[in-house]
């Protein structure tokens, strides 16, 4: 009976030690497919090398966002007929933007990660923020108003994919009046 529990618990061992190696094994080749992507990905076109870590996509709901959707007339057609054209207006003051450079309209947002999915398969969310030089300004009224930012949406994390591309989503520039059709 002896020999059988030494030769039981000697195979144990073995099988222990072989899963040991192989998970060691995968995680090694895990470790170095992740490094050589790293690679790959790594950007040498600007002075600072940047490699991307992690692909997140998300979106923002601007209906989060104080706001007034409208219906305006757009361009005539051909036929000289103009067609409706829905959209939002989003007031700066009001929610908290900023004007950059150029005329830029900026609204202030940060990224919170989780450790894992949650029930959504989301692995974090988008809140806005206000920017510090507004809030510095502000009133203590205006700060307690602050404090109540929304969510503005959802974020998921992707592994690098190197085929997307970026476009350029910067809308039509100018003001339009109440009065005004749209300039598109």
């Amino acid at each position: 009976m002896a020999k059988k529990e030494k030769k039981s618990k000697k195979d144990n061992k073995e099988k222990k030690e072989n899963k040991e190696k192989k998970e060691n094994k995968e995680n090694k080749e895990k470790k170095e497919k992740k490094e050589k992507n790293s690679k790959k990905n790594s950007s040498s076109s600007s002075s600072v090398n940047t490699t991307i870590v992690r692909k997140l996509d998300g979106s923002i709901a601007l209906s989060k966002l104080k706001h007034v959707i409208m219906t305006k007339k757009g361009k005539p057609n051909k036929k000289g007929k103009k067609k409706e054209i829905k959209g939002i207006f989003i007031p700066i003051k009001e929610n908290f933007l900023f004007e950059g450079k150029d005329g830029a309209i900026f609204l202030s947002v940060r990224a919170n990660l989780k450790d894992g999915e949650d029930e959504y398969g989301q692995h974090g969310f988008i809140g806005m923020q206000v920017d510090s030089r507004i809030y510095k300004e502000a009133s203590e009224e205006e700060k307690e108003e602050m404090k109540k930012t929304p969510i503005l949406g959802g974020l998921k994390d992707w592994e690098f994919d190197s085929s997307s591309s970026s476009k350029d989503t910067s809308g039509s520039k100018g003001n339009v009046d109440e009065d005004d059709d749209l300039p598109f």
